[in-house]
Parts: structure tokens; C-alpha cells; sequence
């Protein structure tokens, strides 16, 4: 996607990137962006060349502006602003875009945005995230004025459906599972890890030793979390979280048959097959979602759980594992009582 000019190279400079053309002994700051109209008409003139008019080509078409924006997410990610994931999410949808309508101008209109994203209405989460990319894209160039045309993604309703989500997993699910995969088991070790700190998928697989330090004579863990806002979480090391990793000797806690981390992908996928070799419903955000369940009904705030979720002070899904917690101990409270009506 990035624009890729003989003599030009690309230089920090404290908040931005910089370009630098360098020929022959002549060196000179470019303005902007490559692609934009007055870095091209700069870059024409230093290389001797006839100024070249505006072309939807080079400089406003969809190519040039997802290159645009997948530079700027690319200078987050080197910042800490942002996770390779969110990247890697934005180079996948915004490359369908790039394939159908590359050499098409910047200003599209909602209506063809939309017979684009049908195209791809059986797979409804591909549909919205694909939808969720190129508003991002547009927002953030309006903002920039690379673009005069309004977002071509606003108003598009999703397709998803809503649902419950994944199942919470239940005290008795993880007991199960535990049962079948017993100790020295690199399942079960997985297991332990999940429930001694709620770690999302992304920072679950790379949790390890190098993580671990003291504190007033205790083991603590540290990490920056790969979701915005990348907090930093510590907690203390919970006993049986201590006994199931004291003579870990590989980088990560969890790790493949080779020793090696596993992809982001693919640990939820093992996760999955070693419930289903327990014979147990379950998943990786299920065992997430089920923890805070079973700590509210043991009388946990949700503000704490907020803290061990590392969510937002008042987040909607703390809220919800809140109120679903709440529900299922009004509905065994009113059990009790029917079971005293005389009828």
C-alpha cells in the first residue's frame, strides 16, 4: 500500500514522520505525505521533472488513501497507541476494499459502500468489521481534510444479530475439566493461568517468568495489556497459580508441543479441543466470563471486577456478568420460596 519513491526516505522526528529526498547533494524535507498533492508536485520539482496534475490514480484514490491510514496505524502501533492486532485487522478488510475498488476515487458514495459490503452479507462479524474499517479510515481522513466527502460508512446498520455471546463457563464446567486434565498437563496449566488472572487471549499467551517480580516478599505479575487503553495490570501471584508454574523453564507459561508460544489464533482453538476432550462446553472467553460471575456471587464490586478484567470503571460488560450473576441468585432465592407454597 505505501507509495514507494526512489531517493525518498522516511525519518522519526519526535511526533511524526518525516520525509527526506536526497540526490546528487541535494537533500530536502518533503511536505505532507507521499500521495498528497503538495509532497508530488515538491518531489516533481527536485527531480527535475514537469509537475504532474492531480490523478485519482496516484493521489486520491482508495489505494492511496488506505496506504495513507495503514501508515498512520503503523506509526501507533510503533508508539504503544495502538496493537498489531487492530493493524492486522485493518490490513485484512481494508485489502477487500483495495481489490474491488483500489483505482476508484476517495469519494464513494454510502450507497455503493453498501452493494460492496452485501457481497459479503453471509458472513455477517466479516460484513461489520470490514464496515468498521472503512468508517475508521474516513473519520480519521476527514478529520485530516484528505477527503471532502462525508463518511460513506455512517449509517450503515450491522448485520450481526444479537445474541448472548459464549457461553459463561460455570464453576462445575471448570471442576469438570480440571478432572480430566490433570497435573503436569499443559491444559491444565492453561486453565490455572486463565482463572489466577482473567488475562485476554492476547496477553494470555505471552504471560511468562519474564513477568513476574516482588513485592513486600511476593510474587506479582506485570503486564501491558495488547487492548486499549494498554494498561498496565499487577497482581499478585495466587498460590496455585505459584505451585503450577514454579519450575516453568520456557518463555511463556503456555506453550505449544514445541516449547514455543501460541499464535493469537490458535490458543483459543486449543483451548476449545481441550474441552471438548473433557466432554465440557466451553471456550477461552467463556472461562474469562465465567470468572467474574462466580466472584459476584461471592460478593465481588463491580468496580473490582473492573480492575481484574481491566476494564473501564463502569463498563458495560461488567455489567452485564453483574446483573446475569445477580438474576441467577434471585431466581434460586425465589426457588426456595415456592417450594414453601402450599397449593
Amino acid at each position: 500500500m505505501q507509495i514507494k519513491l526512489p531517493y525518498v526516505s522516511r525519518e522519526w522526528s519526535r511526533t511524526k514522520w518525516r520525509y527526506r529526498f536526497q540526490r546528487a547533494g541535494v537533500k530536502s524535507t518533503l511536505p505532507g505525505e507521499p500521495g498528497q498533492p503538495d509532497f508530488m508536485r515538491r518531489y516533481a520539482e527536485l527531480m527535475g521533472e514537469p509537475v504532474q496534475p492531480r490523478t485519482v490514480a496516484v493521489d486520491g484514490s482508495i489505494s492511496w488513501l488506505v496506504g495513507l491510514y495503514l501508515e498512520h496505524v503503523q506509526m501507533m502501533v510503533e508508539s504503544g497507541l495502538s496493537s498489531h492486532l487492530t493493524l492486522k485487522g485493518h490490513r485484512h478488510h481494508l485489502g477487500r476494499l483495495v481489490d474491488a475498488h483500489g483505482k476508484k476515487s476517495v469519494d464513494m458514495r454510502t450507497a455503493h459502500l453498501l452493494g460492496f459490503l452485501d457481497k459479503f452479507a453471509a458472513t455477517p462479524s466479516g460484513r461489520d468489521n470490514l464496515k468498521k474499517s472503512v468508517s475508521a479510515m474516513y473519520e480519521w481522513a476527514i478529520k485530516r481534510e484528505y477527503v471532502t466527502c462525508p463518511n460513506p460508512a455512517k449509517g450503515i446498520s450491522k448485520l450481526k444479530p444479537r445474541t448472548a455471546g459464549f457461553y459463561t463457563c460455570t464453576a462445575d464446567d471448570v471442576r469438570k475439566y480440571l478432572e480430566h486434565h490433570g497435573p503436569g498437563t499443559m491444559a491444565r496449566r492453561c486453565m490455572i493461568v486463565v482463572l489466577a488472572t482473567v488475562a485476554r487471549r492476547e496477553d494470555l499467551r505471552n504471560l511468562g517468568p519474564s513477568n513476574e517480580f516482588e513485592r513486600d516478599g511476593q510474587t506479582w505479575l506485570r503486564w501491558t495489556q495488547s487492548k486499549a487503553p494498554h494498561d498496565v495490570t499487577e497482581i499478585p501471584m495466587l498460590a496455585l497459580l505459584t505451585d503450577e508454574v514454579r519450575d516453568c523453564e520456557t518463555e511463556t507459561y503456555v506453550t505449544n508441543d514445541k516449547g514455543k508460544p501460541h499464535s493469537h489464533a490458535m490458543i483459543g482453538n486449543v483451548v476449545q479441543k481441550w474441552f471438548a476432550a473433557a466432554n465440557v462446553r466451553g471456550s477461552l472467553h467463556g472461562v474469562r466470563k465465567g470468572v467474574p460471575s462466580i466472584l459476584t456471587a461471592m460478593g465481588a464490586t463491580s468496580y473490582e471486577l473492573d480492575v481484574l478484567l481491566g476494564h473501564k470503571t463502569g463498563s458495560k460488560e461488567t455489567k452485564t456478568y453483574v446483573e446475569a450473576a445477580r438474576r441467577s441468585e434471585i431466581a434460586a432465592q425465589m426457588s426456595l420460596k415456592m417450594e414453601g407454597i402450599k397449593f
